[in-house]
């Protein structure tokens, strides 16, 4: 498989001005682009669906880190040693 790189910064402020969510998420997931200060900056002035959206990964991420568990789990832990 090819690696591609893609140069979004620009199409991401026209997303966010135009309120493209599901486009926004796509590029984001496929990372494509990866959200900066200037993204979220224009989406809050803008305060639409991109910025809402924004602050919920935000949340979820925040979430992740503060609650992030480390589990040190063996085979045996799940029942597939032998015995």
């Amino acid at each position: 498989m090819r690696n591609l790189t893609f140069v979004c910064k620009d199409l991401m402020k026209s997303i966010i001005k135009y309120d493209l969510v599901a486009i926004a998420k796509r590029i984001i997931t496929n990372k494509w682009h990866e959200l900066t200060n200037d993204d979220r900056l224009l989406a809050e002035s803008l305060d639409l669906e991109c910025f809402k959206w924004m602050i919920e990964r935000e949340k979820a991420y925040a979430y992740y880190e503060e609650n992030q568990v480390h589990w040190d789990w063996t085979d045996c832990d799940w029942e597939v040693c032998d015995k």
